[in-house]
């Protein structure tokens, strides 16, 4: 998973124990009841062109934690939990598991990767923005011991 310096050393720390990752279009949670895939709690992306599914992320696997796409790994995280959220709707709690402070350094940095015309500083009216742009997977994880 790419992840920025900062995050990276947070991870490192321990300080950051949570990511969030936009929704993209075929992306789908299973728990494990659905007969065609028997994977559980894992989420699945449709291909393009119709060739089938892939995991993306499943509870209790590890990926590497990089800077880029192609840049060594660092570090391993284990995936404890998935769920899927509205991002405007973020507790404190997960905000200091993203590593974040406070509500409006974790809000510029989102906006800034997933909405830059959201006026964050003033968080109602996130609430008018398009939903699309806050709907993420919620990733919890821990750091795997070298």
């Amino acid at each position: 998973m790419i992840f920025s310096l900062k995050s990276i050393e947070d991870i490192l720390t321990g300080k950051k124990t949570q990511t969030r990752r936009l929704v993209k279009d075929g992306d789908m949670l299973s728990s494990g009841l659905h007969p065609l895939y028997s994977c559980p709690d894992c989420v699945y992306r449709y291909t393009s062109k119709g060739q089938g599914t892939r995991t993306k992320w499943k509870v209790g696997n590890t990926y590497a934690v990089q800077s880029g796409r192609g840049k060594p790994q660092v570090a391993r995280i284990r995936i404890l939990r998935i769920w899927r959220e509205d991002v405007r709707r973020i507790k404190l709690g997960d905000i200091s598991a993203e590593g974040f402070s406070w509500f409006g350094e974790f809000w510029q940095v989102w906006c800034g990767f997933h909405d830059p015309g959201a006026d964050w500083a003033n968080g109602n009216s996130l609430i008018e923005r398009p939903a699309h742009l806050y709907d993420a997977w919620a990733l919890e994880f821990e750091l795997v011991p070298s």
